[in-house]
C-alpha cells in the first residue's frame, strides 16, 4: 500500500472507529482503488454491515478472504457469511483448515459447532447451543 493508500486507510479506519460509517466507507474506497489490500476489504466488509448494507459487506469480506485466506477472522467472517447462506459445506471446509493451523481458535470453532449443531448459535466451549 502507497503513503496515499495508507493515509485513506488510516482515515476510514479513524471515521469507523468514531461511528461515522458512511465517511469511512468512502475513505476506504479510496485506498482500495489505490491498492486493494485484505485489511481494507474487510474493514469495508465492517463498515458496510455497521449500517446494514450485507449485500456490499458481504462482497468485500469475499475479496478480503480471496487476498488472504490464511487470516483467521477474515476467515471466520466470510465462513459466517457462507453459514447465512446455508453454503455450510464450504463453511466447514474453510474452518476446518483453519482449525487445523490453529486448533484452539475459539470463533472458529464456535462456528463449525453452528454448523454441526443444524446451523444453531452455538455458546461457548463446552456448553449447549444457545
Amino acid at each position: 500500500m502507497d503513503a496515499d493508500g495508507r493515509s485513506a486507510y488510516g482515515a476510514g479506519v479513524e471515521h469507523y472507529e468514531q461511528g461515522d460509517y458512511r465517511e469511512a466507507i468512502r475513505e476506504l474506497l479510496n485506498s482500495a482503488d489505490l491498492r486493494e489490500h485484505f485489511k481494507t476489504c474487510e474493514r469495508l466488509f465492517d463498515a458496510y454491515s455497521a449500517i446494514g448494507d450485507e449485500a456490499r459487506a458481504d462482497v468485500w469480506i469475499g475479496r478480503a478472504f480471496a487476498l488472504n485466506p490464511a487470516n483467521a477472522q477474515v476467515a471466520c467472517k466470510f465462513s459466517e457469511v457462507l453459514i447465512r447462506e446455508q453454503r455450510l459445506a464450504e463453511a466447514a471446509q474453510i474452518l476446518q483448515k483453519l482449525l487445523a493451523r490453529h486448533p484452539s481458535y475459539g470463533p472458529a470453532r464456535r462456528l463449525l459447532r453452528t454448523i454441526e449443531n443444524g446451523n444453531e448459535a452455538a455458546g461457548p466451549e463446552g456448553e449447549e447451543p444457545i
